[in-house]
């Protein structure tokens, strides 16, 4: 069985002519010169034709009967349409030449001519054909490129094993690495990805599906450290379908992975400030509520040494009450009371000092130094801000309740002083009736 010559699809001709035998003719012609040729007898059944499909050639008639080819030659000018038209006619006509010259018509070709200059000018139009559509393609993927060079993000195309087809002009500002040193290569030499993601990569690219994944890329300018990047790929299909690429893009992630650590530390923070308020709600000791201040302070932003100071209500002397220190030399530094104005919040360098307060007497201090200074100035102030005003809650409280029990000791007292004046006062109005009842019969009989 022999092989059907293969036909250029994209090279198809509507042949517009009336005249059955001369339409077979030219039909036949250009089918054994291998163009796909489709053909029509008026202007309204080639320019429904023409909507639906784009043609590279049209070869059309001037005398359609009562129709003039010249009207379909308008039509298509209207439109702006790219199909190169032949103009065929009986005999030459100068005004049609003209016409058509004007309306942009590639060719005019009298019917009297032999069929290989007919077949001869629709080459050279396919050609033309296919060389506009080649300059329109190449601007547009120009433009195309060049809006992809202005996005800022990083675009890679890869073809199916994985070598670099594209490197877009962040990727090379954001890498250090140039287009020419990064096309040809693997992707994997400048992205490195989790094995288990890799193995997965092609397959969903096979499939159609979009895949993402958090990896890293390299930079030039640091040859051993790899930057945070969130990827997300995508299959490059032709008309048909067929996968024939990948298309890579991704963003920096080193800033968002800062915000969003730097929200779970907030976060953290206002937990360990809601526990310290619920703890203040429930706690009736102080020196236990301090306690567990310095100990949430050193669990959320970590102390290399910290102490909880009190003044011993007895001694008047001052007394750690707790302690958290890694270096025992610090630790047995002696205990001085500081001179702090109300207002007054003294802050070291690494470190914090919170005065503590009640009713307006200086009683102690908690103060710690921090372990690292990955934690930034405004959220430890924030921080202790609060926990700061814990305390003072806690402390006037504390005072509060305090004054009452001592109020209600000394009305206790005061009643039991009341009490007893009370039932002395009874016994001696006792004492007097008695008294005054035994003398009348001793009065009378004395008499």
């Amino acid at each position: 069985m022999l092989e059907e010559p293969r036909r250029n699809r994209d090279a198809s001709i509507l042949l517009v002519e009336d005249d059955e035998s001369q339409s077979a003719l030219i039909e036949r012609s250009l089918k054994l010169a291998e163009f796909d040729v489709e053909s029509c007898k008026t202007v309204k059944e080639a320019l429904r034709m023409v909507e639906q499909k784009e043609y590279a050639v049209a070869v059309v008639d001037l005398n359609l009967g009562t129709e003039s080819g010249l009207e379909f030659v308008r039509s298509l000018s209207e439109k702006g349409c790219k199909t190169r038209i032949i103009l065929h006619s009986v005999e030459t006509s100068f005004v049609f030449a003209k016409e058509g010259i004007n309306l942009g018509v590639f060719a005019y070709v009298e019917k009297s001519a032999n069929a290989e200059h007919l077949v001869d000018f629709c080459h050279r139009a396919a050609a033309a054909f296919f060389r506009l559509n080649l300059e329109a393609a190449d601007e547009e993927i120009a433009f195309q490129l060049r809006l992809l060079d202005a996005v800022e993000q990083g675009i890679v195309a890869t073809d199916l094993v994985g070598r670099i087809i594209y490197w877009n002009r962040y990727s090379s500002q954001f890498t250090g690495i140039s287009q020419d040193a990064a096309i040809g290569h693997p992707v994997t030499d400048f992205i490195v990805m989790p094995r288990s993601e890799s193995k997965l990569f092609l397959s969903q690219m096979k499939e159609g599906e979009t895949w993402q994944v958090d990896c890293q890329i390299s930079k030039r300018s640091q040859q051993s450290a790899l930057t945070p990047i969130r990827m997300v790929a995508t299959g490059i299909r032709d008309r048909r379908g067929v996968l024939n690429g990948i298309v890579l893009s991704y963003h920096d992630l080193t800033l968002i992975l800062k915000k969003e650590a730097s929200l779970s530390l907030r976060a953290k923070l206002l937990l360990a400030n809601a526990e310290l308020a619920q703890s203040a709600v429930e706690t009736v000791d102080r020196d236990s509520f301090l306690r567990e201040t310095l100990r949430k302070i050193h669990e959320v932003l970590g102390l290399s040494s910290g102490r909880v100071v009190l003044r011993n209500p007895v001694s008047r002397h001052l007394e750690c009450i707790e302690n958290i220190c890694t270096n025992e030399i610090e630790c047995a530094t002696p205990i001085q009371m500081l001179e702090l104005d109300e207002k007054e919040v003294h802050s070291p360098a690494n470190g914090f000092l919170i005065p503590l307060f009640e009713n307006g007497e200086l009683i102690g201090r908690i103060e710690g130094e921090f372990a690292s200074t990955r934690v930034s100035g405004v959220e430890k102030r924030d921080f202790l801000q609060s926990v700061e005003a814990l305390i003072a809650g806690v402390l006037l409280r504390n005072w509060v309740l305090a004054e009452k029990r001592r109020s209600d000791t000394l009305v206790s007292e005061q009643q039991d002083q009341l009490a007893h004046v009370q039932r002395t006062a009874t016994l001696g109005h006792m004492a007097a009736a008695l008294a005054h009842e035994l003398n009348q019969p001793l009065g009378s009989i004395s008499n």
